[in-house]
């Protein structure tokens, strides 16, 4: 049973219109492409590649970042990069902590990313500027982003801060 599950999407109004606007584009183009080859000299590679931003932008679509919590740690996955579930143990952990930081310009946005300078590690984020930083004994670094500041910080006070 977990104390605390988060998961967030990638669906602002605006990501959805340019989605769906790369996917119009693609397949209109791929129709056109497919309609001035109709006497069979259509080259599949071409016409896929025409189709490619569609399944990247159903990639993008379906980015989930989900946050599991519990007595035994902490379990992240950020699909569609991991399949499954990532568990980082409370004795793992040197630093535990819920801060505010700048996607834009200590990771370069949201998504998988990874810090400019590495210092800062890895960040999976969806939205907003606030995540739980991850500092393991082995120095990796992880940041998990979260819409839920107050109620990992009882949960970090409650298993982490003992």
């Amino acid at each position: 049973m977990y104390v605390f599950k988060e998961e967030q999407h990638f669906r602002k109004k605006f990501t959805f219109i340019l989605l769906i606007a790369i996917c119009l584009f693609s397949v209109y183009s791929a129709f056109r492409y497919a309609m001035e080859h109709l006497d069979g000299s259509i080259d599949v590679l071409q016409f896929f590649t025409l189709l490619l931003p569609v399944g990247v932008a159903f990639l993008i679509g379906n980015m989930t970042l989900i946050t599991r919590i519990d007595e035994q740690g902490i379990q992240y996955r950020f699909f569609p990069f991991h399949l499954t579930f990532r568990k980082i143990k409370w004795s793992e952990l040197e630093h535990c902590y819920v801060r505010e930081y700048k996607p834009i310009a200590e990771y370069g946005g949201w998504g998988f990313r990874i810090s400019f300078t590495r210092k800062k590690g890895t960040a999976f984020s969806v939205k907003g500027s606030t995540g739980l930083q991850l500092e393991l004994k082995n120095g990796k670094k992880i940041l998990l982003g979260t819409q839920n500041r107050a109620a990992i910080e009882q949960i970090i006070e409650r298993y982490f801060n003992k």
